[in-house]
């Protein structure tokens, strides 16, 4: 079976190290992350053919690391990034076919 959503990791706020959501060919949402504020480390959406909104990463205002965002076949917009002040990494998109603009990154 594959992962279709991330339902129990709703009460989660902060994660101190790296967050990676990778392929995932099945899962369309992310919105049981919508508690996270803070990521410590590199924060990684790689490979997850179904997903086409960020929606649920609203909430994260400091990355501590990089910022990954690649191969995501469906994603239209970084849409669920604008709360993002803070990149103390890199910042790395790239091959997300239907991704047309940058819309979400504003607040960087």
């Amino acid at each position: 079976d594959q992962l279709t959503t991330l339902t129990g990791l709703d009460g989660i706020t902060t994660v101190g190290g790296y967050l990676a959501i990778i392929n995932n060919d099945q899962l369309t949402t992310l919105t049981a992350l919508d508690g996270i504020t803070t990521v410590g480390g590199y924060l990684a959406i790689i490979n997850n053919d179904q997903l086409t909104t960020l929606t649920g990463l609203d909430g994260i205002t400091t990355v501590g690391g990089g910022l990954s965002i690649w191969d995501n076949a469906e994603l239209t917009t970084l849409k669920g990034l604008d709360g993002i002040t803070t990149i103390r990494g890199g910042l790395v998109i790239r091959s997300n076919a239907r991704l047309k603009a940058l819309t979400g990154l504003d607040g960087i």
